[in-house]
């Protein structure tokens, strides 16, 4: 086969090697310690009575809460990485379409605009996450009403 026939590669891309990847600095600085003071709460608690410590729902709270800010530390690193397998697959596709005759069609993907992003764990791990702290808070709040009472 000639070489001038010979399908070139798609345009190697360079990722950016920083941290919003994935998501604007300024987001990142909002949301992490709104995240860290939410899993600081539940550690006061425990300062204050060991009882709490005892629930499930403050454990499922506090695990949810880590890894929320655990998925912020590691979205941008995904987002850079999910890029490069998309654009790698898009070159394959490009290729594909340049064997037949056709026209390209669509934009390489970037980590701000991929195909796959993280918006799913973010929204069933903030749910689950949610959902614990309410059944945690009103079981807290029932126990503490009953113990008065009697």
């Amino acid at each position: 086969m000639p070489p001038s026939s010979r399908i070139q590669p798609a345009e190697n891309h360079q990722l950016p090697l920083g941290y919003n990847g994935g998501m604007s600095f300024s987001y990142t600085l909002l949301l992490l310690p709104l995240l860290v003071l939410f899993a600081g709460v539940p550690f006061l608690l425990t300062l204050r009575n060991s009882a709490v410590t005892e629930s499930p729902w403050f454990w499922g709270y506090l695990f949810g809460m880590f890894a929320l800010v655990a998925l912020s530390f590691a979205g941008p690193k995904f987002a850079a990485r999910q890029a490069q397998l998309e654009q790698q697959f898009q070159g394959r596709e490009r290729a594909l379409q340049i064997r037949s005759g056709e026209e390209r069609s669509d934009e390489l993907s970037t980590p701000e605009d991929g195909i796959i992003t993280l918006w799913p764990l973010y929204a069933g791990l903030s749910t689950v996450t949610a959902i614990a702290w309410g059944v945690f808070w009103w079981t807290r709040k029932r126990s503490l009403a009953e113990k008065r009472s009697l």
